[in-house]
Order: C-alpha cells, then structure tokens, then sequence
C-alpha cells in the first residue's frame, strides 16, 4: 500500500476509535436514564398515548413542518439536559451534539422518542412531564381530559406564547387538528 493510503486507513481508524470512545464515555451512561425518562412518559399518559401521540405529529404537520421537528427537539432537549453542563468549548459541543444526534437516531424508534418527549417537552425531563402540566392548568390528571383539551395541550406545549389555552390561535389550530 502506498503512503496515502495508509495515511488514510489510520485516519480511518482514529475515527472509529474517537466515536466508540466518545460512545462509551457520554452516549452510553445515558441510556438508562433515557429509557426512564421514555417509560415514564408512555406510562404518564396511559391509554391517552396514541391519541396524543397523533395529534403531536399533526400539530406540527399544520405547522408546515415535518415530523423530525418532534425528534430534534428531544434530541436537542436530552443533549441539553445530559452533556451541555459537561462541554466548555463552543466547537466541541457542535461535535458533541451531532454525535448524540447519531446516536439517539440509531438506539431510539419513533415510540421511545415520542415517550421522550411526554416526559420533557414541557418540563426539564422530570418526572410527571405532560401530566403535571396537566394537572396545573386544568386541575385534572390527562386521563381525564376530552380530545379537545388534550389537542390544546400540544399546541400549548408547541408554542406557549402563540396557543395559550383558550386563545383565538389555539382555537383555530385545535378546529383544523380535530378535523383530521
């Protein structure tokens, strides 16, 4: 083999070494904390969480943006709350963040993201997630509210500012999301 192509097969190696290390150092002691956090989710809302489960997508379906919108923010929610406290260096984090973006891709299905996401889209991923923002607006636990409380939920959840409960805007998107 030529120079460069041994430059190249050590490159190539240094990099498997780098992300399998880099795995086992930040990736993988999170993984039963993210189970959790998903287990808690699912088992928070009950039977609710197909229903809920679809009207989260459609949400952001009418927002005109795709369904990975929901993915990245958990991504983005979890790396934040797991490894930003432990990154200093701006340029690092970048790294850090595309990698766990990787790897919450290849370990996690729509499902465990989705249970993800009950859990910390309106809290920092502490238990009782959806359920206690339930509980604070409507004084009721989510098996206890109709489709059209919990469609406001999500849409209150997607942008607090903009669907306030009971607002114009969240009536609207509620109408259209009900439709489907």
């Amino acid at each position: 083999m030529n120079k460069v192509a041994k430059l190249f097969m050590y490159f190539l190696l240094m990099l498997i070494f780098f992300i399998f290390a880099w795995y086992l150092i930040y990736f993988y002691p999170t993984i039963d904390r993210m189970k959790v956090l998903s287990s808690h989710g699912i088992d928070s809302v009950g039977e609710n969480a197909e229903i809920l489960q679809k009207y989260a997508l459609h949400a952001y379906e009418i927002e005109n943006e795709s369904i990975g919108e929901l993915k990245k923010i958990v991504i983005k929610k979890t790396f934040l709350l797991e490894l930003k406290p432990r990154i200093d260096n701006f340029t690092l984090g970048l790294v850090h963040y595309y990698l766990w973006q990787q790897m919450m891709k290849v370990h996690f299905d729509d499902k465990f993201i989705f249970g993800i996401w009950l859990e910390c889209a309106s809290t920092k991923c502490q238990e009782g997630g959806l359920n206690k923002l339930s509980n604070a607006i409507y004084k009721r636990n989510l098996s206890g509210l109709n489709n059209n409380e919990l469609a406001s939920l999500i849409f209150f959840i997607r942008d607090p500012d903009k669907y306030n409960i009971g607002s114009t805007g969240a009536e609207e998107k509620i109408r259209i999301l009900l439709a489907r």
